[in-house]
């Protein structure tokens, strides 16, 4: 309580109510106000076009912490992720590795707008077969009552 005025659950890609959020929820100060906020994949784009990729078979490369969260969000809107190529957080990615997973199958790439800002100085490369997964953050409206409220106080 000392350090937090409220707490915003990530409660991921699918929302769910499980035992797990609910066993941390109850261990915390009631007085604390909580909210839930939901990831969302809104799409998978053309990372060098405007294409929309409609759910098929992919393969997936990523630098992220936590990428089975992208494979769960890419399989809840309909996608069959193949491969998958997983990097640690914040990897550099090299031409040559980017080349080897490309040329590796027929199935279209797909990354997270993170993986793509990093994918994208290999213009060299043909990065057609490169597709993002764009996704949004849905927060409760209460977020911003609350939010509006602590700010007309300052």
């Amino acid at each position: 309580r000392k350090r937090a005025s409220a707490l915003v659950f990530n409660v991921g890609s699918i929302k769910k109510k499980d035992a797990s959020l609910h066993a941390v929820k109850s261990v915390l100060p009631h007085e604390l106000p909580m909210f839930e906020a939901q990831v969302v994949t809104q799409g998978v784009f053309g990372m060098v076009s405007s294409q929309v990729l409609t759910p098929q078979r992919v393969n997936l490369i990523t630098s992220i912490a936590r990428p089975e969260k992208v494979v769960d969000s890419l399989e809840y809107i309909g996608f069959k992720v193949e491969r998958k190529f997983y990097f640690p957080d914040h990897h550099e990615f090299k031409g040559s590795e980017l080349e080897a997973i490309l040329m590796s199958s027929d199935y279209p790439v797909v990354c997270t707008e993170k993986d793509a800002v990093k994918l994208s100085e290999y213009a060299a490369l043909n990065l057609s077969k490169i597709f993002v997964s764009k996704i949004d953050l849905l927060i409760s409206p209460e977020i911003g009552s609350y939010l509006n409220q602590k700010l007309h106080r300052i």
